[in-house]
């Protein structure tokens, strides 16, 4: 059974410290719970950066790309997940999250989850 420590989020952002802040705000009911939140910031100023210092929490975890690619800083991502992780949602940075999106993704993992089933299928 998946649970939500299984989760890893990976956000990629670029120059949108607004929308990224809307985001972790709706994510921040399952913080305490998930695996981490790994955050991709390809902006041309420090204003993401400042941002998740500020919020000083152990699970966001902030990196810094030059390169302006969305593909790129979603595989920079997964190659920086922790080992354990087994679920990777990827978000915009301007989205904001339903108060049970997690459990209604863990609720169809889990009802689906067999050794043969792949979600590629």
């Amino acid at each position: 059974m998946y649970n939500l420590q299984d989760i890893s989020v990976i956000i990629p952002t670029y120059n949108r410290v607004k929308d990224l802040n809307v985001t972790l705000n709706s994510i921040k009911p399952f913080l305490s719970q998930i695996k981490e939140i790994l955050i991709i910031d390809q902006s041309s100023d420090n204003k993401t950066k400042e941002l998740i210092r500020v919020l000083k929490n152990k699970k966001l975890k902030y990196f810094y790309s030059n390169i302006s690619s969305l593909t790129r800083a979603r595989n920079f991502g997964v190659s920086k997940v922790s080992k354990g992780s087994k679920i990777i949602c990827f978000f915009d940075d301007d989205v904001t999250l339903g108060k049970n999106y997690f459990y209604n993704i863990l609720k169809v993992l889990n009802k689906n989850k067999s050794p043969t089933n792949k979600l590629s299928q």
